[in-house]
């Protein structure tokens, strides 16, 4: 995972070949993920302030993960976000 500098990407236009490309340094790498299970990664050294923030998943070797869209009808993906310190905004969203 890395971060992108390309915050005006559109939702509906996103594909493939259509899509941010990781331009930050690497944040961490995730370990091998079965099916249903979750995957941390903590990505503290890349928030700088308030803001949007583009995050890139990207696969290397011979069997990389693959993930469903929101509009799937199973196994759609969830983002969690653990906020900590930062006073009174916090969490707020």
């Amino acid at each position: 995972m890395a971060t992108s500098s390309l915050l005006t990407w559109n939702e509906a236009s996103l594909n493939h070949t259509h899509r941010p490309t990781p331009d930050g340094p690497p944040l961490g790498r995730l370990p091998a993920v079965r099916a249903g299970e979750t995957a941390t990664l903590d990505v503290t050294s890349a928030v700088r302030g308030t803001g949007p923030l583009v995050f890139v998943l990207s696969a290397t070797g011979p069997h990389p993960a693959s993930y469903h869209s929101r509009e799937a009808a199973t196994g759609t993906p969830l983002l969690e976000l653990e906020t900590t310190g930062g006073g009174a905004s916090d969490g707020a969203f």
